[in-house]
């Protein structure tokens, strides 16, 4: 068998191959290439505006909390300054409930005298001081003796319908009372409703207008609505021209004429009932104003039940244009 020979002449131990060097390349830069949309991206200018905005947005917010903070801190302030006295409240309404008991008393008591006609003249004095006392001064007195002394005139009930109280700051308290009033009159039975306005002032009943007869009841034959709205002084509106005021005017004699009756024609021209059996003396206007398509007419009339037996009333209507002529949509209520 034939071992392998192992030449040594080529084995030789300084020598080795020498390693291939390798090419260094160079490093090329890659350059950005233009994007090919119309508005370029930049990622700076973007981070700027929205740190820009946060802090926009942080620094109002805050603005917005220290305002409303603050007003917040004025709202309880004026809360805490003008804080309801429950127990102030409960004794004032206390105070206006007894201050009425004693008006709608010391009415009842006016008009029990107001209804007596006297013959004697110590008496008549003596009647007319006593119905002057707690007249407002300014308020026309001549009502309370312009009923002749052969008239026969005595009350026999005045009872207390309803009170109704207008307050205004500022101001006294008005009292509004309403009375049911039954008397003779030459030995007929007249019934009638009465309002009286009256203010209390250091522990005084002051009736300040001249009374107001009235009947709440509405006439039901005309398809009218009426309010249920008080009229307590001159109303506020706008001057009706020259011709408008005197066609007003003369509506609002008929008116009252029939009104005095309570003519059976009455419910022609309005949604009031009338009185019962009057005769209308005469009729001043003190105040003529439209606000809107309504007109408010305000004055007083003197009207009798019996001959020289003449009384005075204060009035307040409202009405409306109707055609050619004028509808009275209330009156005294």
């Amino acid at each position: 068998m034939n071992e392998p020979k192992i030449h040594f002449e080529n084995l030789h131990s300084g020598t080795t191959e020498k390693k291939k060097k390798t090419k260094k390349t160079r490093k090329t830069e890659q350059v950005e290439t233009p994007s090919s949309r119309k508005i370029t991206f930049k990622r700076r200018w973007f981070a700027n505006g929205l740190t820009v905005f946060f802090y926009t947005l942080f620094i109002i917010i805050t603005v917005i909390l220290l305002m409303t903070y603050g007003r917040l801190d004025t709202i309880l302030k004026i809360a805490n300054q003008k804080a309801v006295n429950p127990n102030a409240i409960t004794e004032k309404v206390k105070n206006q409930q007894k201050e009425g008991d004693l008006v709608a008393y010391d009415g009842k008591k006016w008009l029990q005298t107001f209804f007596s006609n006297p013959s004697d003249e110590k008496a008549i004095e003596e009647r007319s001081n006593r119905l002057k006392r707690i007249l407002a001064s300014g308020v026309d007195i001549n009502f309370l003796t312009s009923t002749s002394s052969d008239i026969k005139r005595e009350a026999i009930t005045v009872d207390v319908i309803n009170q109704k109280v207008t307050t205004k700051e500022g101001s006294d308290t008005l009292y509004r009372s309403v009375y049911d009033v039954s008397f003779l009159e030459n030995g007929k039975k007249k019934e009638t409703e009465i309002a009286l306005y009256a203010i209390y002032r250091e522990n005084q009943t002051i009736i300040i207008q001249l009374p107001e007869y009235l009947n709440t009841e509405e006439n039901k034959q005309p398809k009218t609505n009426v309010e249920d709205k008080e009229d307590f002084f001159l109303k506020d509106g706008q001057e009706v021209t020259a011709d408008e005021k005197q066609r007003v005017e003369a509506f609002s004699q008929k008116f009252l004429e029939l009104y005095c009756k309570n003519d059976s024609n009455l419910y022609l021209i309005s949604a009031v009932k009338g009185l019962d059996g009057a005769t209308l003396q005469s009729a001043t206007i003190t105040n003529i104003v439209k606000k809107g398509k309504e007109i408010t007419v305000q004055g007083s009339f003197t009207f009798a039940f019996t001959e020289n037996a003449n009384q005075t009333s204060f009035f307040t209507f409202q009405m409306r244009q109707n055609k050619d002529s004028y509808f009275v949509d209330k009156m005294n209520n």
